[in-house]
């Protein structure tokens, strides 16, 4: 169970003239004004109260997704930015699942949201943007039950589970696992025949994935890795190895997608030996180089010495 006390970073941050201490966690602590009469919500630590309608936690009447990003991501450029949730899930607000962007940005580049805008509409992503006003004539899901607090990993699971759906076409949620649910935030685990990210029989593979009868180990593994062999396949694209190590038990691997202009190319990614099964994980998709190499240093908990990059707040 999630609790407020189960963080590790803490920031303060000023947000329409209050003053908050945040955790990564998505806890929220307004502080109390000097010369003021204390307020019920005043130095109090919350994760906010879920609106019945929307799925989305509020401290008082302020979404509590913003106070959170600007703690963490800094403020917006303008009041035409918004919070998106990357895994979609409005109550998962640790900092690595928000990111401030443009409306259109909100709806238009998250694949899982334009994934669930396709099969509302039957329309392709393109036939959509083209004609935005469409959307007015379809009544969006309100499924917002399986919306909840979660753990590091949890929201890890979540995002890939999602975006593994999101980007494999034949995947239909009606047909392999009805609604959206628990199974969300778990890893999944896959029959002994299958070691690849995917369950059941859908198009992404690992060519480099030892098979049974090879020697089942993360160095093994690690030696087919070479820069510039496949690490990913999919029916739509593939992801060569750029680089890989092995640090705390687990494979780390950077790529980069063969298509040069997909939006986010840059792959950091990790794989664990599981009951004699490899684990596939992302860790982050990044839009920038920069940013791969960023996120591969700090899962080996380096030190990084450069300015953020560009996928640090995103």
């Amino acid at each position: 169970m999630i609790t407020v006390d189960t963080y590790v970073n803490e920031r303060e941050c000023e947000f329409k003239g209050e003053k908050y201490i945040v955790r990564d966690n998505g806890a929220v602590m307004r502080l109390s004004k000097k010369n003021y009469r204390k307020r019920k919500l005043d130095n109090k630590w919350t994760f906010g109260v879920g609106d019945k309608t929307t799925g989305y936690l509020k401290f008082s009447s302020i979404p509590i997704h913003r106070i959170i990003a600007t703690a963490f991501l800094g403020s917006p450029k303008d009041s035409n930015y918004v919070v998106d949730h990357i895994n979609t899930n409005r109550q998962d607000n640790t900092p690595g699942n928000l990111r401030w962007v443009t409306r259109f940005e909100n709806v238009f580049l998250n694949p899982i949201t334009r994934r669930n805008l396709e099969m509302l509409t039957g329309l392709t992503i393109d036939e959509i943007i083209q004609n935005p006003k469409i959307l007015e004539n379809y009544k969006v899901s309100k499924n917002i039950a399986w919306m909840r607090k979660v753990s590091s990993e949890e929201s890890r699971n979540c995002y890939q589970n999602l975006l593994n759906w999101a980007l494999n076409s034949k995947i239909e949620p009606s047909k392999k696992r009805g609604i959206i649910g628990e199974w969300v935030y778990q890893t999944r685990y896959l029959p002994p025949e299958e070691d690849t990210l995917e369950h059941g029989k859908v198009d992404t593979i690992y060519p480099g994935c030892p098979s049974c009868n090879e020697d089942k180990s993360l160095e093994n593994y690690q030696r087919r890795l070479q820069p510039g062999t496949t690490f990913l396949e999919t029916s739509i694209t593939k992801y060569v190895v750029v680089e890989s190590t092995i640090f705390d038990g687990k494979l780390i691997v950077r790529s980069r997608d063969v298509n040069e202009q997909a939006l986010k190319p840059w792959f950091v990614s990790f794989v664990t030996l599981e009951n004699g099964r490899f684990q596939h994980e992302l860790v982050k998709s990044c839009f920038v180089e920069e940013g791969s190499k960023e996120f591969f240093d700090i899962m080996q908990d380096k030190p990084w010495e450069s300015n953020h990059s560009l996928d640090y707040g995103c």
